[in-house]
C-alpha cells in the first residue's frame, strides 16, 4: 500500500500518487474554470410575460390558495363538469377561512375587467368571458 505523496498525509494513495482529498484539490486547482455567466433573459418573451403578470400579483401572506392553484383553475376543456365543480367547492371552502381574503377581494375588485383572472378568485367564481359556446344540436 502506497501513501499519498503530499508531506505528512498518511492516507492511502489512489490516483497519481495522491489520496482522494489531495487529488480533488489539485484537479480543481489545475482545471481552467469558465466564468459563470447568467443567460441574458431580458429579450425572452416568456420572461417578459411572467414578469408583467407577477408584477401585478398581490402579496397575500397566509393565503390558503398557495400551492393549491389546481383547485382554483378554470374548468379544463376535457374535464368533466362535476369534477370541476367539486374542485371549485374545495377552493371556495379554503377562501372562506383564508386570512388573506379581504386583501384578495380588494385586489380583485381593483383590477380592470380584462385583467381579472378566471377560475375561483377572492371567494367567488367569475362568469366566463367571451361568447357562450354553441350547443350541439
Amino acid at each position: 500500500m502506497t501513501l499519498c505523496s503530499v508531506a505528512e498525509c498518511t492516507t492511502p494513495s489512489r490516483a497519481m500518487g495522491l489520496c482522494s482529498k489531495h487529488y480533488a484539490q489539485r484537479w480543481h486547482k489545475d482545471r481552467p474554470q469558465a466564468p459563470r455567466v447568467r443567460p441574458d433573459t431580458s429579450a425572452d418573451p416568456v420572461v417578459e410575460v411572467l414578469s408583467a403578470v407577477l408584477a401585478g400579483a398581490p402579496a397575500l401572506p397566509g393565503a390558503r390558495c398557495r400551492n393549491r392553484s389546481h383547485l382554483f383553475d378554470e374548468r379544463g376543456p376535457d374535464e368533466p363538469q362535476d369534477v370541476a365543480d367539486q374542485r371549485h367547492q374545495q377552493a371556495l371552502g379554503l377562501c372562506k377561512v383564508c386570512p388573506a381574503l379581504a386583501s384578495c377581494e380588494r385586489w380583485y375588485s381593483a383590477l380592470p375587467a380584462r385583467k381579472k383572472p378566471s377560475g375561483v378568485i377572492a371567494g367567488r367564481i367569475p362568469a366566463k368571458r367571451g361568447r357562450p359556446a354553441e350547443e350541439a344540436s
